[in-house]
């Protein structure tokens, strides 16, 4: 055989093998939090991959609004909460309000807040909006992987004006729910077939109690018999790091924020 092409082809699989290399090590990375694709939803293992649920539906068909955008929110809470609608524990318009939005705006920043100052050096401040008080950082972990929110609930409570209506957001502790499941606090999306959103976006799954009170109850009730549930598509933590400060590590993710419309009904 010539010896220049003998040559030509080692030095061609060469080439081509330090490309797969290469490949191979921009798409390896480990990620921070575990994959929504492959998190489990039903008692029996099934995970959101494994089957064609209207969680994993709404991701394929590319079916989210911007959460700043509270018309288009507005425009879809009838198919996101229809389970609690059609029922009549709760109505539309208890979801269609300043009240609703300003709550989910306070929850994602309170996240992206933490997340933030979890990997600041320890020479500076950060403060978030819940306590306005200094947080711990330079932590050598994210938030709902260690520390704090493994027992304890991220939680926002809003309330009317009238004092009637109180809804609460919270993304529950790692004790109450393991980020293995879809019902944990935060994941990473991974890859899904035919989306459109970066497999490194961070995937928050909101709880939302409704409670009310007339002027002649000194007591909340709670207007459904478990919390409803909805899911929020923030940026990647990297991307997220990438801010000068808190304030705009919360501002960026607010703004970049997208809700999915899971069509429930």
């Amino acid at each position: 055989m010539n010896a220049h092409f003998v040559k030509t082809i080692a030095l061609t699989l060469l080439v081509l093998n330090i490309t797969a290399c290469s490949l191979f090590s921009l798409t390896d990375r480990e990620p921070y939090y575990p994959l929504f694709r492959d998190s489990v939803y039903t008692d029996d293992s099934v995970t959101i991959i494994d089957t064609n649920n209207v969680v994993r539906k709404a991701i394929k068909s590319n079916d989210y609004v911007n959460v700043s955008d509270h018309e288009a929110v507005n425009n879809n809470a009838s198919k996101i909460f229809s389970e609690a609608i059609t029922s009549s524990a709760t109505s539309i318009k208890d979801i269609q309000n300043t009240y609703f939005h300003n709550g989910l705006e306070a929850v994602i920043k309170q996240f992206t807040c933490e997340m933030y100052a979890s990997q600041q050096p320890a020479n500076s401040v950060q403060l978030c909006p819940l306590s306005s008080e200094i947080l711990n950082n330079n932590l050598q972990h994210l938030p709902f992987t260690k520390g704090l929110r493994v027992n304890h609930r991220l939680s926002v409570t809003v309330h009317d004006d009238s004092g009637d209506l109180e809804l609460e957001f919270f993304l529950k502790s790692t004790q109450e729910r393991s980020l293995n499941t879809l019902w944990g606090a935060v994941h990473e999306l991974g890859n899904i077939l035919h989306s459109n959103l970066a497999e490194e976006s961070l995937v928050l799954t909101i709880n939302m109690s409704v409670h009310k009170k007339n002027h002649l109850d000194t007591l909340w009730r709670a207007l459904h018999h478990e919390p409803l549930v909805f899911f929020v598509i923030l940026p990647s933590v990297d991307s997220i790091l990438q801010s000068k400060n808190e304030a705009e590590s919360m501002d960026f993710a607010y703004a970049e924020a997208k809700l999915l419309v899971v069509d429930s009904r």
